[in-house]
């Protein structure tokens, strides 16, 4: 079986210190189980350099290398320099000092005992006492090329995997095809994965993510914009659908073929819509004040979850929790009604101009009907009788238009800060989170989070990450940056109430977003009134 080397970053250590971009391209990756060929593949750098660096960080203590299959074998390298003077001075002997120079992490211990004539017993017991001393060390032995059959790079980091950071539900304007592929966007999902479970034409789906990615409705990791450019160049301008195929193969692999069409999905597809109808129409009745953008980002989130059972807990936990009781109302929301009886024009302030009505119409019906009724209904009829026209937008759509244009905004400045996250929270209480452009679990680290903005601590910690605090104004603004390479963020209120979050990548300078958060701040804040 061949040998596979995993290497492991195990030092907590900051990835922007003194540390080039090939370097950090490499250690980034030197998690989640990525092997060295994988690390070849994604950073696109030669073996030998990515072994290089594997073997230079590896030296410092920062890596660990564990393999899977056959075992490699071991090969001593060097730890500690000598001068030429150093066996004329006693520091070692000549045959130590031999060895160690040949100790350079590309020659086995029986290739270093061939060329010193020396046998394997006797190289055996003497790199055992130089380990001992900590002259050398024993590092697992990887091949100086890649053999030629190269470990096939998992699919997830091979293909593009496209993330939706719009909310779709609320868009009636485009087809349920793209809704389905758009909805199949969630940053697990790869093309291919879309192409197998919708059956639509590859070439539908690439210019649907394509079109949908120039208006900012799609993002992905950096490394899949590359690719994603790559395949646009190629098939602009291109309509066969073979042909875009046989394109998306050359530079991706062969895709697998659609496998029989089996019912059960459209069954699943059926099931889930019922359902989704089934906690929609609880979640409005246990919670009438909540607006129907907010309805169904909660259902996106529930269908997110595949087990029933999780389904029903989560909608249990939010229509039993603190903040649910804010949806609540009995009697307090305006109502309209209209009654078939006359009652409401008795109950108006057109009484006295009512009155004339039936007095002058049984006085004057032969001669006068004919000029009265022209005259006297058009006035007593808008006082007493309400007319269709004249109601009023409900509230409930009035808000729901609101808070669309809220989510509106904050899904713009997500697009003018790329691959961020961005939340809304409601900071009363213990905190809870509103909205969020993508997913970040840090519920449990709100109300410390708060705390520790108002009291301007040098550092805080969300979603088990911590930032050292840059600039921090209570009640205003927090920003912050992590150490170790892993990003920024930055907090302000938008009114006492409400928090926008906005979690950020490297690259991106937070004193820059924070340049531009005014104009989309005022833009919320206008749209309530500012309330």
């Amino acid at each position: 079986m061949k040998t596979i080397f995993i290497p492991k970053l195990v030092q907590n250590v900051s990835l922007t210190l003194g540390i080039g971009d090939d370097e950090y391209e490499v250690l980034k990756n030197c998690s989640s189980g990525n092997s060295i060929s994988d690390i070849v593949a994604i950073t696109k750098q030669p073996w030998n350099d990515v072994v290089k660096i594997i073997r230079k960080y590896e030296k410092k203590g920062w890596i660990e290398i564990d393999y899977e299959g056959n075992e490699p074998g071991y090969i001593p390298v060097s730890i500690k320099e000598f001068p030429e003077t150093a066996v004329r001075l006693g520091m070692i002997n000549k045959k130590k000092y031999d060895i160690n120079l040949l100790c350079d992490g590309k020659k086995s211990a029986k290739e270093i005992a061939d060329e010193l004539d020396i046998s394997e017993s006797e190289i055996e017991k003497i790199l055992n006492n130089m380990k001992k001393n900590k002259i050398i060390e024993m590092y697992l032995k990887i091949p100086i090329e890649e053999e030629p059959k190269k470990e096939q790079v998992p699919k997830s980091e091979n293909l593009i995997q496209p993330v939706c950071v719009k909310n779709i539900s609320s868009f009636n304007d485009i087809s349920d095809d793209i809704k389905t592929i758009l909805r199949l966007c969630d940053g697990n999902k790869s093309i291919e994965d879309i192409y197998q479970q919708t059956r639509f034409s590859l070439s539908k789906i690439l210019k649907t993510i394509i079109k949908y990615e120039e208006k900012g409705w799609l993002t992905l990791k950096v490394d899949q914009y590359t690719k994603l450019i790559e395949i646009k160049n190629q098939i602009r301008g291109i309509e066969d659908d073979e042909r875009i195929k046989e394109i998306y193969e050359d530079i991706f692999g062969k895709i697998k073929d659609l496998e029989e069409p089996e019912m059960t999905y459209p069954k699943e597809v059926m099931g889930e819509i019922g359902e989704k109808e089934v906690i929609r129409v609880k979640l409005k009745s246990e919670l009438p004040k909540l607006p129907n953008p907010v309805i169904n980002i909660i259902i996106d989130k529930i269908f997110q979850l595949k087990s029933d059972k999780k389904r029903e807990e989560l909608v249990n936990k939010i229509l039993s929790s603190e903040n649910a009781t804010k949806f609540k109302f009995g009697s307090s929301q305006p109502t309209i009604q209209v009654q078939e009886s006359p009652e409401p024009i008795s109950n108006t302030k057109a009484i006295p101009q009512a009155e004339p009505i039936p007095q002058e119409i049984p006085q004057e019906i032969p001669q006068e009907i004919p000029q009265e009724i022209p005259q006297e209904i058009p006035q007593a009829a808008p006082q007493g009788i309400p007319q269709p026209q004249a109601v009023p937008e409900s509230e409930d759509t009035a808000e729901d238009r609101k808070l669309q244009m809220v989510l509106d905004t904050i899904n713009q400045l997500n697009q003018r800060v790329p691959n961020s996250i961005i939340s809304l929270i409601d900071a009363e209480g213990a905190g809870t989170i509103l909205y969020q452009t993508h997913d970040w679990n840090f519920n449990q680290d709100i109300s410390q989070f708060m705390s520790d903005w108002q009291s301007s601590s040098s550092s805080i910690k969300l979603g088990g990450t911590k930032y050292a605090t840059i600039k921090v104004t209570p009640d205003e603004m927090f920003i912050g940056t992590n150490v170790q390479g892993l990003g920024h963020i930055l907090a302000t209120y938008l009114n006492p109430l409400t928090v926008l979050l906005i979690k950020m990548p490297r690259e991106q300078d937070p004193l820059d977003v924070q340049d531009i958060l005014p104009e989309f701040k005022n833009r919320i804040i206008n749209i309530f009134g500012g309330n």
